[in-house]
């Protein structure tokens, strides 16, 4: 023994693995479908047993519309069946919002393989809605969780 400890010996719970990516990257869209944005990481689970928690905070805008946002792994949506995704930033009578969209969710992808997760927005009905992280930076974090 070399005094190392396995990943396969930590207590369910036990942090793993976290993975962070930075976008400084501002960008918008009119599109009603979930755009793909800047932020996006890659984590590779050591057992299918594990979980990831993936957290995200993105400066938003409604700019003249509401701003929905969601995750996706892959391309799955993981963030929720409703058109609301996990959130939105409302428009306050066109003159725009700006806030702050977090979210955080537990998935559990089933696989050793690499996954990728990726925070994706989208307007609500085709008016101009944007990511601001050139101003403020926009992070997403993956922590994989023992199962």
């Amino acid at each position: 023994q070399t005094g190392a400890v396995e990943s396969g010996d930590l207590p369910a719970g036990s942090v793993i693995q976290v993975v962070t990516t930075t976008s400084t990257t501002g960008e918008s869209t009119t599109s009603t479908s979930y755009q793909t944005s800047a932020l996006s990481a890659s984590i590779t689970p050591s057992s299918v047993s594990n979980k990831i928690l993936v957290l995200c905070s993105v400066p938003g805008s409604g700019l003249s519309d509401q701003f929905h946002y969601t995750i996706f792994r892959d391309s799955t949506n993981i963030g929720g069946a409703t058109n609301d995704g996990l959130g939105v930033i409302r428009d306050r009578g066109g003159s725009g919002t700006d806030a702050l969209a977090t979210s955080h969710i537990l998935d559990s992808p089933s696989t050793t393989s690499s996954v990728n997760y990726s925070f994706r927005y989208k307007s609500q009905s085709g008016g101009n809605v944007e990511i601001l992280a050139q101003f403020y930076e926009a992070h997403i974090t993956l922590m994989e969780i023992a199962g």
